[in-house]
């Protein structure tokens, strides 16, 4: 019973490992700053995350 035990919570290592590795999440920051003599300078911050 105990070896029974360990066996899956080993095994439910491995299928949360394998679960983890197969999300890819992508945090991107974007940052621009613009100057123009006809208009106010602006900042933009944009900010994109893929699931």
């Amino acid at each position: 019973m105990i070896l029974n035990r360990i066996a899956s919570a080993i095994n439910a290592v491995r299928l949360v490992s394998r679960y983890n590795k197969s999300i890819e999440t992508t945090w991107n920051f974007y940052f621009d700053y613009n100057i123009s003599q006809t208009a106010p300078a602006n900042i933009s911050i944009n900010f994109v995350k893929i699931f």
